[in-house]
């Protein structure tokens, strides 16, 4: 995760001096095409150069195997850069990171008219026909 790609979290990365922090980001892979569904404009296209690896899992794996995998990466990437922070406190940053995401995301469906979904059940009854 950097601010060039996900801007949202550039303020938490400038306060801990980081310039990004390594993601286990998920995407498909369909033979050689490649979805991601982050956003709904995401494209394999805005992040493939800044792959540090590229592990194959299959989706039972995605709780376990990834989280360990993600933690075993960030601890080496920690030694091998001399990040000033503990593995507990990058994660903790991470998950700042994601909360920023999530945070801005929220403002942005809040402003957003619930009229546009009159179809869904949870719609308050003041917009249903």
């Amino acid at each position: 995760m950097d601010a060039e790609y996900t801007f949202k979290i550039k303020n938490t990365l400038d306060r801990f001096n980081l310039n990004y922090i390594p993601e286990a980001h998920n995407y498909l892979k369909i033979d050689d095409e490649y979805f991601d569904f982050t956003k709904h404009n995401s494209e394999y296209s805005q992040f493939k150069n800044k792959l540090l690896v590229e592990k194959e899992i299959e989706y039972n794996e995605i709780i376990t195997e990834k989280i360990v995998f993600h933690k075993n990466f960030l601890k080496k990437w920690i030694s091998d850069e001399n990040i000033p922070y503990s593995l507990e406190e990058i994660w903790q940053i991470r998950e700042q990171c994601i909360k920023d995401l999530q945070k801005n995301n929220e403002v942005e469906i809040q402003n957003s008219s619930s009229v546009c979904f009159v179809n869904s059940p949870d719609v308050r009854d003041d917009y249903k026909p």
